[in-house]
């Protein structure tokens, strides 16, 4: 049923190294009230090759440090981590690892 869903959205980089494409990949995954972000992971990381190598690190329970999940646009770090709880309707968006910026001459 259409209402039990949110959506994540895997962005480009981190979809090529889940099998998904080289572009933006959106899915739709079914929640069960009350739910967490981690139990959402979980379940990605049943489905989806190379989720636990390159987003979700299930033997600490925790997400990898080159990667950052956003729900409704805030960072869930931000707001328990993976213990954040996620209801019918979020957007999950997993935004691969990013660094760097402009050197500055000395």
């Amino acid at each position: 049923m259409a209402d039990d869903l949110v959506t994540v959205t895997i962005l480009p980089w981190t979809s090529g190294k889940l099998g998904l494409g080289p572009g933006r990949a959106i899915l739709t995954e079914s929640v069960v009230e009350p739910d967490t972000l981690g139990a959402l992971l979980e379940r990605l990381a049943d489905r989806l090759p190379g989720f636990v190598e390159w987003v979700y690190d299930r033997p600490e329970g925790r997400v990898h440090e080159h990667c950052t999940i956003l729900v409704n646009g805030r960072a869930a770090e931000g707001f328990g981590g993976v213990a954040a709880p996620i209801a019918a309707g979020d957007q999950v968006t997993i935004l691969p690892g990013f660094s760097g910026g402009a050197q500055q001459a000395a």
